[in-house]
């Protein structure tokens, strides 16, 4: 690498020894790629605005671009073979990836669950164990369960229930003794 005699002073130069000037040629060097890779960003972001409002202005264009980009692309593989070949083992590779991928959906799943103490597994199981109805009423579940849990640090899973039952015993502040309470109640206006 050249030394950046342009970045400091032929004084400051004299006085630095071999492995200063490599430290301060490294830090000249990134402080420029981070500048410019800031400045490239910057005018990609400008030139995607740019395009897509030119897609919104001029769409019976755009979409006459987008056939004509298709049909060239469909002739160089037909033209080309090994291109074509390229182009398939390409898209096998990226739905091969896809694939392996956990879902976006199952990843919020588990990332809603684990503040709660509750895993995927573990959720999966208590569903099944509870033939797929609510612990407390015994109503099947229409909606998403409710991931029931005790307020404890960590949090201990207890079971699922529906959307009714959780906010129920969660307003009674998850007290037995109001909940005993509150069944007492009830039973004594019953009767």
């Amino acid at each position: 690498m050249p030394r950046l005699r342009s970045y400091w002073n032929a004084k400051a130069n004299a006085l630095m020894t071999e492995e200063q000037r490599k430290a301060t040629d490294d830090r000249y060097l990134r402080w420029t790629k981070d500048k410019n890779n800031a400045a490239k960003q910057k005018q990609n972001a400008a030139s995607v605005v740019r395009a897509r409002q030119w897609t919104k202005d001029h769409p019976e264009e755009a979409k006459e671009r987008s056939r004509k980009a298709r049909e060239a692309r469909k002739a160089r593989r037909e033209a080309d073979p090994e291109y074509a070949a390229k182009q398939k083992a390409l898209k096998a590779r990226h739905r091969k990836a896809a694939r392996s991928k956990p879902s976006y959906k199952t990843k919020r799943r588990a990332d809603d669950l684990k503040p709660k103490g509750w895993t995927v597994e573990l959720y999966n199981k208590a569903l099944e164990e509870q033939s797929n109805s609510c612990a407390i009423c015994k109503a099947p579940f229409i909606r998403t369960p409710a991931a029931d849990h005790k307020h404890t640090q960590p949090p201990v899973p207890r079971g699922l229930l529906c959307s009714t039952c959780n906010t129920g015993i969660g307003l009674l502040r998850d007290s037995y003794e109001i909940c005993e309470a509150a069944a007492a109640y009830l039973r004594h206006y019953v009767q």
